[in-house]
């Protein structure tokens, strides 16, 4: 799975390049300033990735709701069976 991943890596950046030089030309980004389109892209990383953090912290919750329920319908006796939307996300119909 990490060569797989590794090889999908290598075609995005090679797709990327040659879409960046059919819209701005072969070896333009040599006349870009590098270190301020680094430090755009840095802070639109963060954005990005704080916005990653809290979609993982929601799912994190979920994942120890269902948990916590599994885990007391096994204590209950309850046999394993199927949840329904509402129960997943905690609706009542």
């Amino acid at each position: 799975m990490v060569e797989e991943g590794r090889t999908a890596l290598a075609e995005e950046l090679k797709k990327r390049l040659a879409q960046g030089e059919e819209e701005y030309g072969k070896l333009t980004w040599l006349q870009a300033d590098t270190v301020s389109e680094l430090m755009e892209e840095v802070a639109d990383i963060i954005n990005w990735a704080s916005f990653t953090w809290i979609k993982l912290h929601m799912l994190q919750k979920t994942l120890d709701a269902i948990t916590a329920k599994h885990r007391a319908a096994q204590q209950a006796g309850i046999p394993e069976g199927f949840m329904s939307m509402g129960d997943l996300y905690g609706q009542k119909s």
